[in-house]
């Protein structure tokens, strides 16, 4: 069977179509997932959030779909979050330190003062990375952005 130049091209691009398409399907079904990361403990999974600590940093982390109104944290919490997407589906993880509250100074301001913005920032960084996924919106933004 002789095949022209122009069915050649055709052939050819529709093998790398099939190959680009194999490879993002292969990625976000068996490469992406949401485990934590190493030291975090899983505290609870209702109403569709799973909530981990980390017992050495006091840093926690929750994931949930994104439409999921549900929430582990307050307004006297500072942290990091982003959106990823995990098997089709748009999930919002948050990594969050509680603060104690003074009257005098803002719990923001006392909480930026210290190094758990950065732990804040590593969870979120180590949760996306072992999981081979990347923020997805706006990236990773303060909490409250």
């Amino acid at each position: 069977m002789e095949f022209s130049n122009k069915e050649k091209v055709l052939l050819i691009v529709l093998i790398a179509i099939i190959v680009v398409l194999s490879y993002l399907f292969i990625n976000e079904m068996v490469l992406k997932s949401l485990n934590p990361p190493e030291g975090f403990e899983l505290l609870s999974n209702e109403n569709g959030v799973y909530l981990y600590k980390d017992p050495k940093t006091n840093v926690f982390l929750e994931v949930k779909k994104v439409n999921n109104p549900t929430t582990t944290h307050n307004s006297n919490c500072v942290g990091k979050k982003a959106n990823a997407t995990v098997k089709f589906e748009k999930y919002t993880i948050t990594a969050y330190r509680e603060v104690e509250s003074n009257p005098i100074v803002p719990a923001v301001q006392i909480y930026s003062s210290g190094a758990g913005e950065m732990l804040c920032g590593f969870a979120i960084q180590n949760m996306l990375g072992k999981n081979h996924l990347s923020s997805i919106d706006k990236g990773v933004v303060n909490l409250y952005d």
